[in-house]
């Protein structure tokens, strides 16, 4: 009961700086958490060709919602992604979305012909038109297909009918110019139902119209179609690295951290010719040279959960988060002030005393991530902390 996640999640954004980018807590759970480096590259890119992001909504990854931004690198050959910046929500609001835009937008402003692809919620369109109105948005295929067989499935519809509704909004969805997209649909419609109709044009034509074929090539992408696939792929890669199961708000926020690093990492290794993805010569794409926080980069994807789990079995209750930080910092023993100097690799430093009482000049007033390292440094047991009640509190109040 001591591990509560939201006091841990406020620590985290004391000690990692500039990742934590707000924290509300009341009426619902709202963390916008980005990586600096990871911004600050984003909007480097310049490109004649329109850039591609993704915005999705994970489930089940904890007592929340995660959604993720995500852009596509145009500089490499293989087009690879990166998750740019995640807002962690406990409900489905729009204004949960405006949050993460209202902070981003600016950040990305020497970004031209911006492409978000979403999956045609109306908060999410409705934040970014609000707080990106240069940016465009088109809908993902995928979710358009899906909405038309729950909506068969919901009025009983058979398999049959759910195949031809969903055959006849693709054939809608390839088409490349506006007069092909009215021959079509007036040819189509004919074999409708109205009740479906009504759906379609109340529902679904504008995404379909913002989204076919011809509407992607006047913003300048040459694809046949559109998903947010590149988001959703992040979304396993987190499933997978926490082994499908659901995790604390406070290790959540760590993880993407250490996870942000590691695709900076593999960035900045493929733009200085290291691989794994290839500098493509026959691109106009610029971008200044991206950096990453200094860190063990090797060990990073591999080490990261055993750091997390360390004292999932132990009798302590100070938060796995917080105790994961304290291993990677640097402990030196200043005897003239009968105290500890710790330091962090992005360096942040703190004094840290452990006699007569423990002490440190971190905003925590209990047992910090400095103190923690200073302790293990040592060789003491990590100590009790005042148990707290903030997330038990919060959940039964819900």
């Amino acid at each position: 009961m001591g591990k509560d996640a939201i006091w841990a999640l406020h620590e985290l954004a004391f000690t990692i700086d500039g990742f934590v980018q707000s924290i509300t807590t009341f009426p619902d759970l709202v963390c916008v958490i980005a990586l600096k480096e990871a911004v600050e590259f984003a909007d480097s890119i310049s490109s004649s060709a329109p850039i591609i992001m993704s915005y999705d909504t994970n489930f089940n990854m904890g007592d929340f919602y995660l959604s993720c931004l995500t852009i596509q690198l145009p500089m490499f050959a293989e087009h690879p992604i990166l998750p740019t910046a995640f807002v962690l929500h406990e409900r489905k609001f729009g204004s949960v979305h405006e949050a993460l835009f209202s902070y981003i937008c600016p950040k990305l402003k020497s970004l031209h012909r911006v492409v978000v692809v979403t999956d045609g919620e109306v908060g999410i369109e409705k934040a970014i038109t609000t707080c990106c109105p240069s940016w465009s948005t088109v809908g993902c295929w995928n979710h358009i297909i899906r909405d038309v067989e729950f909506w068969v499935k919901k009025h009983s519809g058979g398999s049959a009918e759910g195949m031809v509704y969903k055959s006849h909004v693709r054939e809608l969805l390839m088409c490349a110019t506006q007069a092909e997209y009215d021959l079509k649909l007036q040819s189509l419609r004919a074999a409708w139902t109205s009740a479906f109709d009504t759906y379609f044009e109340t529902s679904l034509e504008k995404r379909v119209c913002a989204s076919c074929v011809g509407s992607l090539r006047q913003y300048g992408i040459e694809s046949d179609s559109i998903t947010t696939n590149i988001s959703e792929s992040v979304n396993a890669v987190l499933k997978r690295f926490q082994e499908w199961n659901e995790v604390p708000c406070d290790e959540m926020v760590y993880g993407i951290y250490k996870l942000q690093i590691f695709y900076m990492s593999q960035v900045t290794r493929s733009a200085d010719g290291f691989g794994p993805y290839t500098v493509d010569t026959d691109s106009e794409c610029t971008h200044a040279a991206p950096s990453v926080p200094a860190t063990d980069v090797a060990a990073l994807f591999d080490d990261i959960k055993s750091k997390l789990q360390m004292h999932e079995h132990g009798t302590e209750t100070v938060p796995n988060s917080v105790a994961a930080i304290g291993q990677e910092m640097m402990v030196t023993h200043v005897p003239a002030q009968q105290s500890f100097q710790v330091s962090l690799p992005n360096g942040n430093v703190h004094a840290v005393r452990l006699f007569p009482k423990q002490s440190c000049t971190c905003p925590a007033t209990t047992t910090c991530s400095y103190i923690c390292a200073v302790m293990r440094t040592v060789g003491l047991p990590l100590e009790q902390r005042k148990t707290l009640q903030l997330t038990e509190l919060r959940r039964n109040v819900r």
